[in-house]
């Protein structure tokens, strides 16, 4: 399997070094836009973060074992499967090995707001409604405050 620019790899793992000599991995914020996704969970939200937290830079690949997730995050391997095979429908992941050898795991960067438009249209549209009406609810809970607010300034002009 190739990686082709737009899916470079390196771009998603950022492992950081911390005073104790732990790493932190951010999560990626243009993942959230996933979730819009049917049966893209949040469950497989963190498979992928955790993908991208075992990616080894001397290997080029993730390798965490089933048992792994079940041990860490307390995933059955039927939660991880799905998981997987939804992340790589995706392309956030790509898959190396054959049935009954250790999988291999490449994590790619996610789409940008136009490419993930043109792959998942139902998706961003999803996305885009719900924006929309929390933009709504937002400029109506503005209004009610600036509202109260006024009511409380007149209230104390009488006194």
């Amino acid at each position: 399997m190739s990686i082709n620019a737009k899916n470079d790899h390196s771009n998603v793992v950022n492992k950081q070094a911390l005073r104790n000599g732990a790493t932190f991995t951010p999560q990626l914020r243009e993942l959230n836009k996933y979730l819009f996704i049917d049966r893209f969970s949040k469950t497989t939200l963190c498979v992928y973060n955790e993908i991208v937290y075992l990616f080894n830079t001397n290997e080029g690949v993730a390798f965490p074992s089933y048992n792994y997730f079940l041990r860490e995050l307390n995933m059955s391997s039927v939660t991880v499967s799905k998981a997987i095979k939804k992340l790589v429908g995706v392309n956030l992941v790509g898959k190396i090995g054959e049935k009954g050898q250790r999988n291999l795991y490449l994590p790619y960067y996610p789409l940008d707001e136009e490419g993930f438009k043109r792959a998942f249209p139902i998706a961003s549209s999803k996305r885009e409604a719900t924006v929309a009406k929390s933009k709504r609810k937002s400029n109506t809970d503005k209004e009610r405050l600036e509202k109260y607010q006024r009511k409380i300034e007149i209230a104390e002009e009488e006194e």
